[in-house]
């Protein structure tokens, strides 16, 4: 919107809050201005507006709102010590509010960015007990899951990731819940039900940002079950459709890993050296060489 029609906007809430300055119409136009600088990315005058808010009606329907407005601007602009104050008075406030669990999603959220993992899981952990069936637990599940892979429970963590993708198949953090479930079974070697969650991933969420990282890992998991055709087929999908990929290198490995199990050395050679080539991981850098020697040999 043009900044005079915003100029124009705020005026009129003004003119109702005037008009009729102790009504829910004015407490609705306190909030309408606020929400017009949030907008416009204003940020300390929205937290001026929020706060006039909450001194005119501080038990309005509208209060939980406006905090969580005023802790969500302290945020954007990196003043983060005060968005987590914010957070916790409306947590203190409103236990049981949808706001006061958002703003307890949010703390464990600002907790886990700063490594600070022990105030995060408390957080999470009120969080699911206080609302296991809410959307914010899908989220809630995801960031636990995060923060106990963080912690090296790999077991642990995909029971949360396994929640998120069963309660809440639909939610923002399904597909990443999805990706990172197979990626865990991956680890603890259940490489079929690692397959069933990555080939699933592809069926619901191909046109996904994600689905480059599915296709690799799906390949991975078919060449720990000896599916070596398969994990061809896909490893090739993913250099062919994701020319951005962050997995083409490790892609480019494996199929120079088929190429040189099945004796084709010249093919191997091309696909180690486009590996080289590209960005790969540090652990796979020696046994590239490796392979490359033999492939060359």
């Amino acid at each position: 919107m043009h900044q005079q029609k915003w100029d124009e906007a705020v005026n009129a809430y003004r003119e109702a809050i005037r008009t009729d300055p102790g009504s829910s119409w004015a407490e609705q136009a306190h909030f309408a201005i606020g929400w017009a600088h949030t907008q416009q990315k204003k940020w300390p005058q929205a937290i001026a507006a929020f706060e006039l808010l909450l001194s005119r009606f501080p038990n309005g329907r509208l209060a939980a709102a406006a905090r969580f407005q005023i802790a969500r601007a302290y945020l954007s602009m990196g003043e983060t010590e005060n968005a987590i104050r914010s957070f916790r008075s409306l947590v203190e406030q409103f236990p049981h509010d949808s706001l006061g669990l958002e703003a307890r999603y949010e703390l464990a959220q600002i907790y886990y960015d700063q490594g600070r993992l022990d105030p995060a899981d408390l957080q999470l952990d009120s969080l699911l007990s206080a609302a296991a069936n809410r959307p914010v637990a899908a989220r809630a599940h995801f960031l636990k899951g995060e923060i106990l892979l963080q912690r090296g429970d790999i077991t642990a963590a995909k029971e949360h990731f396994s929640q998120c993708v069963q309660q809440f198949p639909d939610s923002e953090v399904a597909p990443s819940a999805l990706l990172r479930l197979g990626w865990c079974g991956l680890q603890l070697g259940q490489f079929a039900e690692a397959q069933k969650n990555f080939e699933e991933f592809l069926s619901r969420f191909e046109s996904s940002p994600l689905a480059s990282d599915a296709y690799f890992w799906l390949a991975e998991s078919e060449v720990q079950l000896n599916q070596f055709d398969r994990a061809k087929q896909h490893y090739e999908t993913l250099l062919s459709k994701y020319p951005g990929a962050s997995y083409r290198g490790e892609a480019n490995f494996g199929l120079g890993w088929l190429a040189l199990r099945e004796g084709q050395f010249s093919r191997a050679l091309s696909y180690f050296r486009q590996a080289e080539s590209e960005s790969i991981a540090e652990n796979l850098k020696g046994e590239l060489y490796l392979y490359m020697g033999d492939a060359a040999f």
